[in-house]
């Protein structure tokens, strides 16, 4: 049923961050619509050293920076048509991925402060 390429996107608010600085149910990485044609860092790989507690800032300046990495925003680019507009995957700080309904995404953690 979901089938097809997709590509993630980094949460803006969360760049430069430790897993340990923020809350675990804040969105840190999420499928976006813009498109890298060999992706060499996967959203495995996020997870692992988003446990591993390593510093997200490095995803931005040397995975995007390599062409490795599509772009980092928020909400407004969240994609869901790579599942027929039903929702998106999306990882968590706490390190666990979940395919969250299209219209539950703009309520979820979006910034370190508040909802």
């Amino acid at each position: 049923m979901f089938e097809g390429v997709s590509a993630y996107a980094l949460n803006d608010q969360v760049v430069g961050k430790k897993r340990s600085e923020l809350p675990t149910d804040i969105v840190v990485l999420f499928e976006t619509d813009a498109e890298i044609k060999d992706p060499q860092y996967s959203m495995t790989e996020v997870r692992r050293e988003i446990l591993e507690d390593r510093d997200v800032e490095s995803y931005q300046t040397d995975r995007i920076k390599e062409g490795q990495w599509n772009q980092v925003g928020g909400v407004d680019i969240v994609s869901c048509t790579h599942h027929a507009g039903l929702g998106s995957n999306i990882l968590f700080a706490d390190g666990h991925v979940e395919f969250v309904r299209k219209k539950d995404i703009p309520n979820l953690r979006w910034k370190p402060e508040g909802n």
